[in-house]
């Protein structure tokens, strides 16, 4: 069951809406950024700050924070995220300092999203209506077109593999995640990075697929890419009657999941955009999802102020989550499938337990 714990950001680190969320693949860290352009990093064991204060990272809101793949991380204590803002920028910094190592402006208009993929590309979608395709010195390799309108979200096929790096929690029994992980922590660093290069190798193999990314947009579709093969769309995909704000490639990589300002979440298939079916519980435009790490469950919040917990396999609402004060705008599952954080135009982060 999906509960509401204490731990709740008392400090005044955000001074504005917290607007994106995201846990870095070895679980050390979680970074939050905000509608002034600020962002923060906290460490998840005792749920404190890295530093008493925010950093300025935009001239506009962040929009979108990715972290460098473990595979990709050859020494510890060097581990790096990058983030966009509506400002047009892209940005890498060092987590442990908060230290700006690159910036350029990537797109005219504003950056919606930036993904980090574990071949060491990095994506990045914009209302330009074009993905760009760079590499990790930020040289530009190719730009995508095909969509009519604003690009708003954009999502990566081995995103599961990407966040939880070594940590493989299949292997381990349900309850049991702090007992593994601690496992996992007497490794040392280059087997943790030899371990999850392994796990990436095989679950791309396992798919039989390299990296696909899919967007979704303000003309109301979906598309799903594979820019090795092509400049041009894989497969185009409508049905929802608003904006698109979000989408998902489930962890087993079999499912999309899309969330729209109609109000609906809808699945697709993953291997060729077929629909599947709809998820309608919310009475507000639908935010943002994420998926919990076995793919059987689905995490959704709303301008109405709360977040819904589906499960995948009936098609029916498991919780309904209220708590916030006010609409909420991001929602991030951690690795190990036992917490979820939350972030609302409330300025709080919510913390919840599976």
């Amino acid at each position: 069951m999906m509960t509401d714990t204490p731990y709740e950001t008392e400090e005044d680190i955000h001074h504005a809406w917290i607007l994106c969320l995201s846990f870095s693949p070895c679980g050390t860290f979680m970074a939050a950024g905000d509608v002034d352009g600020y962002f923060s990093v906290w460490r998840t064991d005792n749920h404190e700050p890295i530093e008493k204060r925010a950093v300025k990272a935009h001239s506009k809101w962040i929009t979108s924070i990715s972290w460098q793949p473990l595979h990709l991380c050859k020494t510890e204590g060097e581990e790096m995220f990058i983030t966009t803002g509506k400002d047009g920028y892209l940005k890498m910094w060092k987590a442990r300092t908060m230290k700006c190592a690159i910036n350029i402006q990537a797109h005219e208009m504003a950056v919606t999203k930036a993904i980090w993929g574990g071949e060491n590309l990095i994506y990045t979608a914009s209302q330009d209506q074009t993905v760009k395709v760079w590499d990790v010195q930020f040289n530009l390799i190719k730009t995508l077109t095909g969509h009519a309108h604003w690009i708003n979200t954009m999502a990566i096929n081995t995103e599961h593999l990407l966040r939880t790096g070594c940590y493989d929690y299949d292997q381990c029994k349900s309850g049991q995640y702090y007992e593994y992980s601690e496992k996992m922590q007497g490794l040392s660093y280059e087997e943790k990075v030899k371990l999850s290069k392994k796990r990436y190798d095989k679950f791309k193999e396992k798919i039989n697929s390299t990296e696909k990314i899919l967007t979704g947009s303000d003309d109301f579709t979906l598309i799903l890419w594979d820019q090795k093969k092509s400049n041009k769309p894989l497969v185009r995909m409508t049905g929802h009657q608003g904006i698109v704000n979000d989408v998902k490639f489930s962890p087993n990589a079999f499912y999309l999941a899309s969330a729209s300002f109609d109000k609906c979440v809808k699945v697709w298939n993953a291997n060729n955009g077929n629909f599947l079916f709809n998820l309608r519980g919310h009475v507000g435009p639908v935010y943002q999802l994420s998926w919990s790490p076995n793919s059987k469950m689905l995490l959704s919040c709303s301008k109405d102020s709360t977040l819904q917990c589906w499960n995948v396999e009936t098609k029916k609402m498991m919780h309904n989550l209220p708590g916030h004060a006010d609409e909420i705008y991001t929602v991030d599952w951690s690795p190990n499938g036992e917490k979820a954080a939350s972030g609302s135009k409330d300025r709080r982060i919510r913390i919840w337990v599976n």
